[in-house]
């Protein structure tokens, strides 16, 4: 029996989370899961929001970077529209940005 884990990321650098991908895969593929991803290509809000509604359910796992390296959309704004589309899909955000406070620009 083959599962398939699949993960949406939504990254203007995806390969910043590269090794946390391979280490997400050995722990899936132990477990007796494959790890499908997907990077999202288009970063705009109405980009984000077709790929919500054409293939949004096909995903277990959203990973968001804060900073899209946008002026018009940001992973928040990113991840209301996935959950529009995604409401029981987990969502975890992320920023390789030091000097960012995630958690309170979340919390806002």
């Amino acid at each position: 029996m083959n599962l398939e884990f699949c993960l949406l990321i939504i990254d203007d650098h995806p390969d910043s989370i590269s090794e946390a991908t391979l280490i997400l895969k050995d722990h899936l593929e132990a477990t007796g899961f494959t790890l499908k991803t997907t990077v999202a290509a288009d970063l705009s809000d109405s980009g984000i929001k077709a790929l919500a509604r054409k293939s949004g359910k096909e995903y277990d796992l959203v990973v968001v970077d804060y900073n899209l390296g946008r002026e018009d959309n940001n992973g928040v704004m990113a991840a209301a529209q996935i959950r529009r589309q995604l409401q029981y899909t987990d969502i975890v955000f992320y920023s390789s940005d030091s000097t960012l406070d995630l958690f309170n620009e979340l919390a806002k």
